[in-house]
């Protein structure tokens, strides 16, 4: 009599063939911190602007973010606390924003123009989350698409900074975040999404992020998982 033939699905295939990433080895010089669009735009308030812009009940649109809120207000706290961490160890966070350069938010990318992305210097919407805003002489990069690599200076300021790790944070998740995170997993950096200090317009599209590409692009780790790592640093 032949024995049942031994069956698996194509995730159980996948986590079986998928190579474990090497232990973080984390030094002041090494991290960096990349906090990505933590800006007034990316919160509720924006959105609510927007669908006045368009004829819709501000105050229909603004029930319609209380989960939106619940979620950003959580990331936000988190956000901070990394920043805080990174602070204490004289270690060296990103600021990275969009905006445009010209007053007249000409210079633009396409992409953004299309969605109505249009944000000149000191229009208010671009200012940082109170949280998370930069203190005189950290580093804030501004772009006007949504990768941080195609659309600032970022790949040569982590090589000016001899950068290994990139924790990442920010908004959203399946945007700007995701589009960082791959062009600087592929340029060689290894890079951490910190999974709870991220979000996007839902829950659902922040999953499919987590799908595919944490343990692919990047790893996943929780604040507190970092600040656990960050101690270990003497």
């Amino acid at each position: 009599m032949t024995g049942r033939v031994k069956t698996m699905t194509m995730e159980e295939l996948l986590a079986q063939l998928a190579t474990p990433r090497l232990p973080m080895q984390l030094t002041r010089e090494n991290a960096v911190l990349l906090l990505i669009d933590m800006q007034r735009l990316a919160l509720s308030e924006f959105l609510v602007w927007e669908a006045a812009e368009k004829g819709i009940d501000p105050a229909v649109a603004g029930a319609a973010c209380a989960e939106y809120d619940a979620r950003f207000d959580s990331c936000n706290k988190q956000g901070q606390k990394l920043l805080e961490a990174f602070r204490e160890r004289d270690m060296t966070p990103i600021h990275v924003r969009i905006e445009s350069y010209a007053k007249d938010a000409r210079d633009t990318g396409p992409s953004h123009v299309r969605v109505g992305y249009k944000f000149p210097p000191g229009c208010g919407w671009s200012d940082f989350i109170e949280e998370v805003k930069p203190l005189p002489g950290e580093i804030v990069l501004s772009k006007t698409c949504s990768g941080a690599v195609v659309g600032s200076s970022l790949d040569k300021v982590l090589r000016n900074l001899k950068t290994r790790y990139v924790i990442a944070a920010g908004y959203y998740t399946d945007q700007c975040v995701e589009t960082t995170i791959r062009d600087l997993h592929d340029l060689g950096y290894d890079v951490t999404l910190v999974t709870d200090a991220t979000a996007t317009a839902t829950q659902k599209r922040y999953e499919a992020t987590m799908a595919t590409c944490v343990g692919v692009y990047c790893r996943g780790m929780t604040t507190g998982q970092v600040l656990g790592e960050l101690e270990k640093i003497r």
